[in-house]
């Protein structure tokens, strides 16, 4: 009852983002079954976290959610600033595009042209950055691209994971962009601190080397083994190895109380970072997945349990 009074003291924008609408629904009052499930089973054809967690309740099939038609041409194509961008790019000039790139997302007719046009010339992180400034949150080819394949194949069989568990990973951490050091000094596709990635490397024997994070073999191939080993730690549990990646593991320790749902635990992580990050990584891995035309689960049995 609590919960329900609290809900409407929220504006209507937080109360129809999926986050707030999966709570009202689980907390749905006496005679509001059939609220509830008409909830879930609309957030069940979204695609993101609290989306795979309804279609995962409702034992339903995950959804890359509402896809738009790829126009082969956007109107604003041919606009001066595309076409600037475009000709820098290919005298190779890049910083110069990019300067020109970024001043062309403060008009927002321009952000979906420019990020169609970077993806076509690789510049991937650009794309995901222009696909953002145009809220085209359903462009998954725009939004999740695949780079570096070998690199990420070669990881994934270093690993054990799926190559789409460490795309998602570098995804969320660097945008897929390689050159990307974080204002901590976390550095790479898979945004690895040098002191982490010193020890990974030891343990598994590889030469270490702070300059090679830069590069796209060598980091993701540390990250994906990082990764691994902390999925390992906790017995599998991909939930507690993300917030360990990305807040560390002495704070998921003081953060676990034990008998908690994983959606309770995730979605009241105390750190607004580290709870975004596990929920984006899930659901990325899900999005890259069903991209592949891979079957997936959100979740597993283990993960699912309220042990958090």
């Amino acid at each position: 009852t609590g919960f329900r009074e609290a809900y409407t003291w929220l504006s209507a924008e937080k109360q129809n983002t999926d986050e707030w609408r999966y709570w009202r629904a689980i907390a749905a009052g006496p005679g509001e079954a059939g609220f509830a499930q008409a909830t879930f089973e609309q957030l069940a054809e979204g695609r993101g976290f609290h989306a795979y967690l309804a279609a995962t309740t409702l034992a339903k099939p995950l959804s890359l959610g509402a896809t738009p038609d790829v126009l082969e041409e956007t109107a604003t194509a041919n606009h001066a600033v595309v076409e600037r961008v475009s000709e820098l790019l290919a005298l190779g000039m890049d910083w110069e595009a990019r300067t020109e790139f970024r001043a062309g997302l403060n008009v927002p007719e321009l952000a979906l042209p420019l990020a169609e046009l970077a993806a076509s010339r690789g510049r991937h992180s650009w794309a995901i950055e222009a696909a953002a400034a145009a809220g085209a949150w359903g462009r998954v080819d725009l939004r999740f691209p695949v780079v570096f394949e070998a690199e990420f194949q070669n990881a994934a069989e270093e690993s054990g994971l799926p190559v789409e568990a460490l795309l998602a990973v570098a995804r969320r951490e660097s945008a897929l962009s390689p050159d990307a050091v974080s204002e901590v000094g976390a550095r790479g596709l898979m945004q690895l601190m040098p002191s982490t990635a010193r020890l990974t490397a030891r343990k598994h024997n590889y030469r270490y080397s702070r300059s090679r994070l830069m590069r796209p073999g060598y980091n993701t191939a540390v990250g994906g083994l990082y990764y691994a080993d902390l999925i390992d730690n906790y017995d599998g549990n991909r939930v507690l190895a993300l917030a360990a990646y990305n807040a560390g593991p002495n704070r998921v320790r003081r953060w676990r109380e034990g008998g908690l749902s994983v959606a309770r635990w995730v979605d009241t992580i105390p750190f607004k970072e580290t709870r975004e990050y596990v929920r984006a990584v899930l659901a990325y891995n899900v999005i890259y997945s069903l991209k592949a035309g891979i079957a997936v689960e959100f979740l597993s049995e283990s993960e699912l349990a309220p042990n958090y």
